[in-house]
């Protein structure tokens, strides 16, 4: 029974929408706008969270490489961080920079 209703409120829910955004298109795409522009915010804020550890992450490694230990027995690591690592940093600059130019797109 409760399953019903659900289902019910469901449709009844989506077609109030689906009416509303037909009957005021203006307020409807003001509306998509501002939830597009405040979920891009945040995921720049995701994006630059990760950024900012895959940077500690990267600079421990390059840290540790420099460290004591670093001779002939360690087996004498390489003295950048991982390239996965990297690679990971360079992809989330890239997606970082193509949010910002779409929040700019949709005008702040």
């Amino acid at each position: 029974m409760k399953i019903l209703f659900l289902i019910i409120g469901l449709g009844v829910g989506f077609g109030g929408g689906v009416f509303w955004g037909v009957h005021h298109p203006a307020q409807a795409s003001q509306i998509a706008t501002d939830e597009e522009r405040r979920f891009l915010e945040m995921q720049v804020k995701v994006t630059e969270a990760i950024k900012s550890k895959l940077d500690q992450l990267a600079s421990r490694q390059s840290q540790a490489a420099k460290g004591p230990g670093s001779g002939f027995v360690s087996g004498g690591s390489a003295s950048g961080p991982d390239p996965e690592i990297a690679s990971l940093r360079d992809q989330q600059d890239h997606q970082l920079q193509q949010l910002q130019n779409r929040l700019n797109q949709l005008g702040k």
